[in-house]
């Protein structure tokens, strides 16, 4: 992990907090389930040193590229069992009639992406007073060090650091876990205007 301040980090961690309770309560609405989050952690590393540490694991999400006064990019991503756990709970299982994801879930899967994600950069940009606007991109389905290294790695000139949010949604009413990956990758020189 890079060398930042436990004060530092504390910010990121508060901001994401709330952020991302409020993409738990509209994923709940869209779920139409309750789903509670546990207290994120955040750990802002090299782009090397994350993705030399993912393991591989089959995964389907977005990445939400993130413009003005904070530009870089966010990555939502799910593994390919929870995608599959969402899209059967909608219509009582209706969606999931085979044990793949066609272009109907798949759909709904990105729907789900662009609404956790919306709704975290806008609270993000709310509780920092900036504005960002969001420029959506196409889905990714791949292994996650495959597209980890594919996003990342290509545009290292303008991105070094990843802050990886460790978190956890989770249905109440059976305490199953959703695998979510949740990455915020801010440009050169991004990440000290959270902290200023």
């Amino acid at each position: 992990m890079l060398e930042y301040s436990s004060d530092q980090l504390d910010i990121i961690k508060e901001v994401s907090n709330i952020a991302l309770g409020n993409s738990a309560t509209s994923l709940s609405e869209l779920l139409n389930a309750r789903i509670s989050m546990s207290v994120p952690n955040i750990n802002i590393e090299s782009i090397g040193d994350f993705i030399s540490s993912i393991n591989e694991t089959e995964v389907i999400g977005k990445i939400l590229i993130l413009k003005g006064q904070i530009e870089g990019s966010i990555l939502i991503l799910f593994d390919i069992d929870t995608a599959k756990k969402i899209v059967s709970n909608i219509g009582q299982g209706k969606l999931l009639s085979q044990d793949k994801l066609d272009d109907i879930k798949v759909s709904f899967i990105e729907e789900v992406c662009n609404i956790v994600g919306s709704t975290y950069i806008r609270n993000i940009a709310d509780y920092l007073n900036i504005k960002i606007e969001i420029e959506n991109s196409s889905l990714l389905y791949d292994e996650l060090t495959a597209i980890l290294s594919y996003t990342l790695m290509e545009e290292e000139q303008f991105y070094s650091e990843v802050i990886n949010i460790q978190t956890d949604f989770k249905y109440e009413f059976n305490s199953e876990f959703m695998n979510v990956y949740f990455y915020f990758v801010p440009r050169k020189g991004n990440i000290d205007k959270i902290f200023n």
